[in-house]
């Protein structure tokens, strides 16, 4: 079958994010909101279980308002899944033909330390393209009537907090990515390679089911503490401005390790479904793109007319 050239990766991985964020984008909403609570004294009011605040911000604010956000949430996730899961194999085979391996003739020990590498080279490489997409998505999740519309939180942060309002909490982002994408990515590669490998399971959609659930799990678990301070750093304003270390001492001495683990279920729920659904409509393009190339390349060409005058 033929293999989708790194472009076209790149836009397929972005539009199937597209897709799944949208699909559970009221789950990432209700995840925020709880985050942001986290070890406050509002938290047991409003954000003590995901239907409470679910129904909170339905009730009081209304079911658009879960999709506060979607604009950005979706320019997000383009510019960041295209780069973070659309160049890891790229990124994975350059490494690899750059070490001179082969994925016969490396050990499994040699191959989960490329894998890790290209994780981290494309989760990093996501943040530095497109971090200003996370802070306006954040902001707008937050609060409602904050922000009109995505252009006019751009604009308004652009003019108040300057270019580094944009790039605000980059360097959590830069952890949280590196993380997800080896926990997300990473995990999501070597448990399919053991399922189909291994276990003799085909490479079908069932599989890629299994291994996007198991993926994300494992990615709320390692990622869960990063996100909650990048959230939190992320949503606060001007004045309520504090460095990563602050943040994170504060949150300890509220709520100690609980706290950044007091929001783990919606946090799986946001991530696992967002897994499943991405790496099964990624799978099923790339296998489909390749089927049309094929079939494409297959087709008789058409006599051009100066070829038919030669004839």
């Amino acid at each position: 079958m033929a293999e989708p050239s790194p472009v076209t990766k790149l836009l397929l991985a972005g539009s199937c994010a597209c897709v799944a964020d949208a699909l559970t984008f009221p789950m990432d909403t209700v995840k925020v909101r709880m985050q942001m609570a986290a070890g406050g004294a509002a938290a047991a009011a409003s954000s003590s279980s995901i239907v409470g605040t679910f129904r909170n911000i339905v009730s009081n604010e209304g079911a658009a308002r879960l999709y506060g956000g979607l604009n950005a949430g979706l320019q997000r996730q383009f510019a960041f899944a295209s780069i973070r899961i659309g160049f890891y194999e790229p990124v994975k085979q350059l490494y690899m033909d750059r070490l001179g391996l082969t994925a016969a003739g490396a050990g499994p020990a040699t191959l989960m330390a490329v894998r890790l590498l290209a994780g981290i080279t494309t989760g990093a490489m996501a943040v530095c393209a497109a971090q200003p997409t996370d802070v306006v998505k954040v902001r707008m999740q937050g609060s409602a009537g904050r922000y009109p519309s995505c252009a006019a939180a751009y604009s308004t942060i652009w003019r108040t907090e300057g270019l580094a309002g944009l790039w605000r909490g980059t360097g959590p982002s830069v952890a949280r990515n590196a993380i997800v994408n080896c926990a997300e990515v990473v995990s999501y590669d070597t448990i399919k390679t053991y399922l189909v490998a291994r276990l003799g399971m085909p490479n079908s959609v069932g599989t890629h089911f299994l291994a996007g659930l198991c993926s994300g799990f494992i990615a709320t678990l390692v990622a869960s503490p990063v996100d909650v301070v990048k959230t939190r750093l992320m949503s606060a304003r001007p004045e309520e401005r504090a460095g990563v270390v602050s943040v994170a001492r504060g949150l300890y001495q509220q709520s100690g390790l609980r706290g950044f683990y007091k929001v783990f279920m919606p946090s799986f729920a946001r991530i696992a479904g967002w897994n499943i659904l991405m790496f099964v409509l990624y799978e099923k393009a790339k296998s489909s793109y390749g089927q049309l190339a094929e079939l494409a390349a297959a087709l008789p060409r058409p006599v051009m007319a100066k070829e038919r005058q030669v004839l």
